[in-house]
């Protein structure tokens, strides 16, 4: 995940490049827009993903609320800050500062470990497990693989995150059935 998220920001970078020195141009407009659009819209749907795979079970909705904030927060920041930059600099000038901006993110996220892959799984949990909730996450996380557990008593189910490459799915589908 890691080559095509940086590669995807780098495509936005050229594309931003394109637009800046080109913009006179009706096929590398097109051509760049392609790209950015490409590379953006990878982003759009890995970046949301990422962000709640990443996130502790318990604050999963939190973390899904901040990112969907800094989303609509950013959009407010960069209209206004592209709206400056055309007041001063003209149409380069927004290209230009976007590039430096990509430029800045690379050398932010290229030296980041690449994210771990992790899967989830719900389990349904039985009345007398959900009276010895305590002795089950220990019991669950114990198995290997497992890298987190929470129950929600309201819902009367287990939320698990776990390493699908360590995991022992028969393990944990033969646990899972004893609650």
């Amino acid at each position: 995940m890691k080559p095509v998220f940086i590669g995807a920001i780098a495509v936005i970078g050229l594309a931003e490049l394109g637009w800046a020195f080109f913009a006179h141009s009706l096929t590398a407009i097109l051509i760049c827009l392609w790209l950015f659009f490409s590379a953006f819209n990878i982003l759009e749907a890995s970046l949301p993903s990422m962000m709640s795979k990443l996130s502790p079970l318990e604050n999963k909705g939190t973390a899904m609320g901040v990112y969907s904030s800094a989303q609509f927060v950013g959009a407010f920041i960069g209209g206004a800050m592209g709206g400056t930059l055309y007041g001063i600099f003209g149409l380069e000038g927004i290209f230009v500062a976007s590039v430096v901006l990509v430029v800045i993110w690379l050398l932010l996220v290229f030296p980041m470990q690449a994210p771990k892959h992790y899967s989830s799984k719900i389990i349904h949990l039985s009345e007398a497990t959900m009276n010895n909730s305590t002795d089950f996450i220990q019991q669950l996380t114990a198995i290997y693989g497992v890298k987190e557990a929470v129950m929600v008593p309201e819902e009367q189910v287990a939320y698990v995150k776990y390493s699908p490459d360590e995991i022992n799915m028969e393990e944990l589908e033969a646990f899972a059935s004893r609650h």
